[in-house]
């Protein structure tokens, strides 16, 4: 499976991992994060920065149980939280959040953005960030080398194609 990027996104004992920005608050709430605002005035909530490579296609996925007000999901480009490559929503009631993106930096932010109302509240759970292109765990795809030989001349064919000659090798009688 993919390495999620992501710092405690499941949050199954608390929310480490994830800031709040300056009017958001996040909490821990039996397994899941609750985002909410202490203000009335300024739209915000909750972000987890992680290491991303310019250039990268990268996939979030996180389920949201809005309560109240509604939520945008928002991925920032590593200057800010809110210095968006990709917005998605507003999502109004439950969603499986699913969105794939392109990193401009060496880190990126995964954003809960609530509404300008104070009573915004959003429930998240299950928060992963994966790179696209991270290969499954499997067998080894390269060759395993091969020795051939003739007339005082062994070549090893070995990872990647590269061939290596020795054209001094003494012969060796092979019994049949």
């Amino acid at each position: 499976m993919p390495t999620n990027l992501i710092t405690n996104g499941t949050f199954d004992t608390d929310v480490s991992g994830w800031n709040r920005g300056i009017h958001g608050l996040i909490t821990w709430e039996a397994g899941r994060a609750r985002v909410s605002k202490s203000s009335l005035i300024y739209p915000d909530g909750a972000y987890a920065s992680f290491p991303t490579v310019a250039g990268r296609t990268y996939r979030a996925t996180l389920d949201l149980s809005p309560v109240s007000g509604g939520a945008q999901v928002r991925v920032g480009n590593g200057t800010t939280p809110d210095a968006g490559i990709l917005t998605a929503g507003p999502f109004t009631a439950a969603a499986a959040v699913d969105v794939t993106f392109t990193a401009v930096g060496p880190a990126s932010y995964l954003y809960i953005r609530l509404p300008d109302s104070a009573t915004s509240v959003t429930l998240i759970d299950d928060v992963r960030v994966i790179w696209t292109a991270e290969p499954e765990p499997g067998p080894d795809p390269d060759p395993v080398p091969v020795l051939a030989g003739h007339a005082g001349r062994l070549e090893i064919t070995g990872r990647a194609g590269r061939t290596t000659a020795a054209t001094s090798a003494p012969r060796i009688p092979l019994e049949s």
